[in-house]
């Protein structure tokens, strides 16, 4: 269950601001709220998929699971 919970965030949380910004602010246009989230969810996808392999030297499910891997991702999204 963990690891879905951490797979979930890499995935969901880079449409959260977009999302938000759509319901709340008038100047959304429709393209960053088109594209924002499909260019957030590859920039925290390589980069979980790439501290995972840099600090354990393969990419396998324990590797990508591991405790701190996903935190390079979630900060991505942040910057979005």
């Amino acid at each position: 269950m963990g690891y879905l919970y951490l797979l979930m965030g890499v995935i969901i949380s880079a449409a959260v601001l977009p999302a938000s910004l759509t319901l709340l602010w008038s100047k959304q246009s429709w393209a960053a709220a088109t594209f924002t989230p499909i260019l957030g969810l590859a920039c925290s996808l390589i980069a979980w998929l790439v501290t995972a392999q840099r600090q354990s030297g393969e990419l396998t499910v324990a590797s990508t699971g591991a405790k701190y891997v996903h935190l390079p991702s979630l900060l991505l999204k942040t910057l979005d």
